[in-house]
């Protein structure tokens, strides 16, 4: 559970503002300024989406968590909103217990939800869990105490995955291998 979610349950005493000037310098600003988080303001300020995830990185520079006011109930606008990164979504005009529960179902996923996975931000642009899990099988298969040195290995690089991973500077670079890795001479 998030930091910023904790504090949000515990009813600790947050200062936050809503950001509805559409540019990332805005929001860094704000940031800088020492607020516990803020909201991007999509119901009520012209942003397009991909201001809402440009803005929502501004916010994340400064570790500052960004939410995001959707227009309206729509899952299609809460999902948008979550999947570029928000910490979280305000949901408006809600005023039945359904209204509550289907803008619940858009944010989670399966089983407790109906939110769905893409490569996108939030969602590490779907590297993230396949690397790390490649890295467990080939730490598995290689035995305990043994570290893989990289997500890909191929003939030629046992051994080397550290130096080959770019912990070194390059002499000469001439182009990239199988695993987009720079090549040395």
């Amino acid at each position: 559970m998030s930091e910023f979610r904790q504090k949000c349950i515990g009813r600790t005493n947050l200062v936050g503002s809503f950001a509805a000037i559409p540019h990332p310098v805005a929001v860094e600003v704000m940031a800088q300024s020492g607020l516990d988080f803020l909201c991007i303001d999509w119901e009520h300020a012209q942003i397009s989406r991909d201001m809402i995830e440009t803005m929502v990185r501004a916010a994340d520079v400064h570790r500052v968590p960004a939410m995001v006011r959707v227009p309206g109930h729509a899952p299609e606008a809460i999902q948008a909103a979550l999947d570029s990164g928000a910490q979280g979504v305000l949901v408006p005009r809600v005023s039945t217990a359904a209204q509550a529960q289907a803008a619940v179902k858009a944010s989670r996923y399966p089983p407790k939800g109906e939110r769905g996975v893409g490569p996108g931000r939030a969602a590490g642009y779907g590297s993230h869990s396949r690397i790390s899990g490649r890295r467990k099988r080939q730490d598995r298969r290689r035995g305990p105490g043994r570290d893989s040195g990289g997500a890909c290995q191929h003939r030629g690089d046992r051994g080397r995955g550290r130096r080959r991973h770019g912990l070194r500077r390059p002499r000469r670079s001439l182009g990239f291998d199988r695993c987009g890795r720079t090549k040395r001479r």
